[in-house]
């Protein structure tokens, strides 16, 4: 009696197979092989079943194969000689495998001779896998006959042993094969380090092995949800199951991939350059302008798992890109896999964190959520070429005679002057600022740097009121520079982000002292810039 592990036969179906394993012994279809007669057909036979039962039980256990409970090892007809030096066990089918190949092929070998004819055995074989089989060639001794391949349930993948995952993956690398939906318009998603855009979508039913592996590397551990584990899935050394191709979301999970680019950002500032030198009293602390990336799922706030290749030095597991200070490098464009498990009913989005603000990228419908500038989606160009050279100026403080008059026990050889000028070659219509960061929704940073200013005192000590030396005149509105903001050379604004047009007042405005006399710096020559950017499309 042989009761097959993958599943459990009746007393009257075990019976029935004694039966006919007498029968047969007792006069069934004879068997050559070789051209010899076999004198243990039947038992041979049921060697290979045993060798069948054990390469898909462990599939069968799992869900990723089925059989029949008649699925068994057959031998074929091979011409003049007997039968053919393979076995065929089946009809057997597996997740992933092609629904003509159901066949597990087993090789047989002679094993010595008796009186009554040849012995044969079962050959070890090192493959699992599936071949195609015409089944009308298959017979067994007993005159059993094959069921068909396609009245075998449809093999169940397992589910994915993850849950509440999210993972960015090379796409070239990500392996996923899945029918992605092109938007009809991308969406976007902008920081002062990088530029995201979302072209197509797909939900996955499946998920394959290999990304399975890589989500689930990514994350803090790979523990089963709801499910057989994937090292248990995938380990065929004992068995010989092959591993499983791919798994079903865990329950109460979605999984779904979007194809994300990751481009450079735009440009919102000069790049630095000896040109550029200081005046004023310092440079302020430059901002971090990195950008890092989480997934928003529900309630949920999921950590993304990769690792982008911009060369910003980033050695983290989680993705983002770095940026000490703008301007940020620019780096070539990098095509990626985003892939999440999330709650069934979770609507998920794309949030990137800058300098501790959020900006929040609906997956769903592109819609962007964020309370600060977005100045840079609206623009086409954020920056517009000018050329434009001061003639250097200078400011009489002091002339020598009224020093002489006016500061006791002191001589003086010469006036007290003080130089302005240089040159603007590019302004800028930015989100986020060098020292200030980002700008508040509804606004944008205008930066007007200056090349080669000379801030020249000739003596003295100068105390420069930057918000009176650089204004900018908008319709009847002067708006003052801001404090603080942007490296020493440059000139910054906070302005409307529709602003399109405007006039740079460059007017040195501020005090010199002198033996602790105060005199006031100021001028009735003004230099100004005229700035007009292209308007929102």
């Amino acid at each position: 009696m042989h009761v097959r592990p993958r599943r459990v036969r009746s007393a009257s179906v075990v019976m029935v197979a004694a039966s006919a394993l007498a029968v047969s012994s007792c006069g069934g279809e004879s068997v050559r092989f070789g051209g010899e007669d076999v004198a243990n057909a039947e038992e041979v036979l049921a060697s290979a079943d045993d060798a069948f039962d054990g390469v898909v039980q462990a599939g069968v256990s799992a869900g990723t194969t089925t059989v029949s409970d008649d699925s068994r090892c057959y031998f074929r007809e091979a011409g003049e000689d007997g039968v053919d030096r393979t076995a065929f066990c089946g009809p057997v089918r597996r997740i992933g495998g092609n629904a003509d190949e159901a066949w597990l092929p087993v090789p047989l070998a002679a094993d010595g001779s008796t009186e009554d004819g040849l012995r044969l055995t079962v050959a070890a074989t090192e493959t699992s896998e599936l071949t195609a089989v015409d089944s009308g060639e298959l017979f067994r001794p007993d005159g059993g006959e094959p069921v068909a391949a396609d009245s075998l349930d449809e093999p169940q993948a397992p589910e994915a042993p993850f849950a509440d995952r999210a993972v960015a993956l090379p796409l070239n690398q990500s392996g996923v094969d899945a029918e992605f939906e092109q938007l009809e318009q991308p969406y976007t998603l902008i920081t002062p380090s990088v530029t995201v855009t979302v072209q197509a979508a797909a939900t996955l039913d499946a998920v394959p092995a290999d990304v399975v592996d890589q989500v689930s590397e990514s994350g803090e551990s790979s523990s089963t949800v709801g499910g057989t584990g994937a090292a248990e899935e995938s380990d065929d050394t004992a068995t010989g199951e092959p591993s499983v191709p791919f798994y079903r979301p865990a329950e109460g999970q979605q999984v779904q991939a979007w194809q994300v680019t990751f481009g450079p950002p735009p440009e919102i500032a000069p790049a630095e350059d000896d040109q550029y030198f200081g005046f004023g009293g310092g440079s302020a602390e430059p901002r971090d302008a990195s950008t890092s990336f989480a997934l928003a799922a529900g309630n949920q706030r999921l950590t993304v798992r990769g690792n982008l290749d911009m060369g910003t030095g980033m050695e983290v597991d989680t993705l983002g890109v770095g940026c000490d200070e703008v301007p940020c490098q620019t780096n070539e464009q990098q095509q990626y896999l985003l892939l999440a498990s999330m709650a069934e009913d979770a609507s998920p989005s794309l949030v990137a964190t800058v300098d501790g603000a959020d900006q929040s990228l609906s997956l769903d419908d592109g819609t962007l959520t964020s309370d600060v500038s977005q100045v840079a989606y609206d623009r086409e160009r954020l920056s517009q070429q000018v050329s434009t050279t001061w003639p250097n100026k200078t400011i009489v403080v002091r002339t020598e005679e009224q020093l002489d008059k006016e500061v006791e026990d002191a001589v003086f050889f010469d006036d007290i002057t003080y130089n302005y000028g240089g040159a603007v070659q590019q302004v800028f219509l930015s989100p986020f600022d060098y020292a200030k960061g980002w700008a508040p929704s509804g606004k944008a940073w205008l930066t007007v740097p200056i090349i080669n200013r000379p801030d020249d005192l000739s003596s003295g000590e100068l105390s420069l009121d930057e918000a009176a030396t650089m204004t900018l005149k908008v319709g009847d509105q002067r708006i003052a520079a801001q404090s603080g903001a942007g490296r020493d050379s440059w000139a910054v604004f906070q302005v409307n982000d529709t602003f399109t047009k405007g006039t740079v007042v460059y007017r040195p405005t501020g005090s010199v002292s002198v033996y602790d006399q105060n005199y006031p710096l100021k001028t009735d020559e003004p230099l100004t810039l005229d700035v007009a950017l292209p308007a929102a499309e």
